[in-house]
């Protein structure tokens, strides 16, 4: 059986694009925490400290949008630069034929490139369900603010 994403035998530009996956989940992870405590105090603070946290949490789901772009575009980067010197390498390191090497190298090419959708789909699915969070705690303390007023 072929493996596929050893870090001893993986090039460089492969150990950064993990390494990158890496910071990226520890990054996402650390503003998730945030927001998510920051989220617990909208609507138990005055309305001016209020405002501020959801400017706060506003900031952090467009952040977190926009590191899943960049997560994908990065994944193609490393797709796009890595085919031929994969391909290249399976085919001169092995004895195996041009087509078996192809596929050898398509499954390695798509193994990196998983990794980095997957992340970039779980980091594009938490902004969208935390935004709606953010827009319905928004609309409830609206609402409850408007009964107080009266």
């Amino acid at each position: 059986m072929h493996e596929t994403l050893n870090w001893a035998s993986e090039p460089a530009y492969v150990r950064v694009f993990l390494l990158v996956l890496v910071i990226v989940a520890g990054i996402f992870i650390v503003r998730l925490l945030n927001l998510v405590r920051r989220l617990v105090g909208i609507g138990h603070q005055a309305e001016s400290r209020s405002q501020y946290l959801w400017e706060l949490c506003d900031a952090d789901v467009k952040s977190i949008k926009g590191m899943a772009v960049l997560t994908t575009l990065l994944s193609l980067v490393v797709l796009t630069h890595g085919a031929f010197p994969t391909w290249s390498y399976e085919f001169n390191n092995s004895k195996i034929t041009g087509d078996m090497a192809l596929i050898y190298a398509g499954e390695e090419l798509l193994a990196r490139l998983t990794l980095g959708l997957l992340l970039s789909a779980i980091l594009y699915g938490a902004s969208s369900f935390l935004e709606g969070v953010m827009l319905r705690r928004r609309a409830y303390w609206k609402y409850n603010n408007g009964k107080e007023e009266k």
